[in-house]
């Protein structure tokens, strides 16, 4: 009989033990210390070119740009870093630039390059955005085409041939059924 009550005390206290550690009950601490941050689109900072791309340049050589940044209103401080693809090198010896918060959200970012030879080249902005609680960074690329944009033309259906099947050369062996 002891040990048919001992065993429904010892039953009792292992419910009772489960009820207390699944209450759902939490400490305020644990709940003022956790916080969620939900972003829409995507992360990193937001910032972007305006311009029109590819930027269209005519000539080699010493070539003046600006680059136009949109980017959110407030905020603290927004850094850019600049840097630039093989056959472009920047002339200018400032390579960061910082602004200031404007109420119109853009950023005028004179650039001097060097072009050193025609094609499609690229102009990297490393952008971080400091405000009073967080830093976001994002990299950015404005495209330069410099000379002519030749694109290449797909091949075409010889008007011969009427029924739409084109007839492509090929090399293989057909065996014997045994």
């Amino acid at each position: 009989m002891t040990s048919k009550i001992s065993g429904i005390l010892f039953f009792s206290l292992i419910i009772l033990l489960t009820q207390s550690c699944y209450s759902g009950n939490r400490s305020a601490d644990s709940d003022s210390n956790r916080s969620q941050v939900h972003t829409l689109g995507k992360p990193g900072a937001s910032v972007s070119i305006s311009n029109s791309q590819p930027i269209l340049l005519a000539s080699l050589g010493a070539q003046d740009l600006v680059l136009i940044l949109e980017g959110p209103a407030a905020f603290d401080e927004l850094s850019v870093r600049v840097a630039s693809s093989d056959g472009l090198s920047l002339l200018s010896p400032i390579d960061s630039v910082t602004f200031l918060p404007t109420s119109t959200g853009k950023y005028n970012l004179p650039l001097s390059l060097n072009v050193k030879r025609e094609g499609r080249h690229y102009v990297r902005l490393y952008v971080e955005l400091v405000t009073a609680n967080s830093r976001a960074q994002r990299v950015v690329s404005a495209i330069i085409q410099v000379g002519s944009t030749i694109t290449k033309q797909q091949k075409t259906i010889p008007k011969s041939n009427t029924d739409g099947v084109i007839s492509l050369p090929a090399q293989e062996q057909v065996m014997p059924k045994d």
